[in-house]
């Protein structure tokens, strides 16, 4: 990662928290509130508090073998765009608990069509190259899916 997008990172995550009123030893739990990630698994704000409802963050590794270049996200305008480019040619499921309405990807990327509201959908990320997609979110809260298993 290149050493002035590490330094951007940081600095955004130390003002938000700051700003929440917690300190640089939160960087990690913000990152997970932003993205988590697995190989073969992109997940988007999995847990955003309200605090941070339109926001961008910018250069973030993921444990998929990829690369978030960039996050945006308007939770009022239910919008996210997301930036990621693999380190390898694989297949990964992209998520975001508050559900996917639609979505706008290049050709070839998206592996089948959407089915509205469900909150994952498979996608097809080639090698070093930048893959932007436009999200429209659903309205679930990121926690509903607990409460119906409970």
């Amino acid at each position: 990662m290149d050493i002035a997008v590490c330094g951007e990172v940081l600095t955004h995550l130390i003002q938000a928290a700051e700003t929440l009123g917690a300190d640089a030893d939160s960087v990690p739990k913000w990152r997970a509130m932003l993205a988590y990630s697995r190989p073969g698994v992109i997940e988007v704000l999995p847990a955003l508090p309200p605090l941070l409802a339109k926001g961008s963050i910018s250069g973030m590794l993921l444990r998929s073998f990829a690369k978030l270049d960039k996050v945006v996200w308007d939770m009022n305008a239910r919008t996210a765009e997301l930036t990621v480019t693999s380190v390898k040619k694989q297949d990964v499921t992209l998520i975001a608990r508050h559900g996917i309405e639609a979505i706008t990807a290049p050709a070839g990327v998206l592996a089948a069509p959407l089915q509205p509201g469900r909150a994952n959908i498979d996608v097809h990320l080639p090698e070093n190259k930048p893959v932007t997609v436009h999200l429209t979110l659903g309205r679930r809260k990121p926690l509903d899916w607990v409460n119906q298993r409970a």
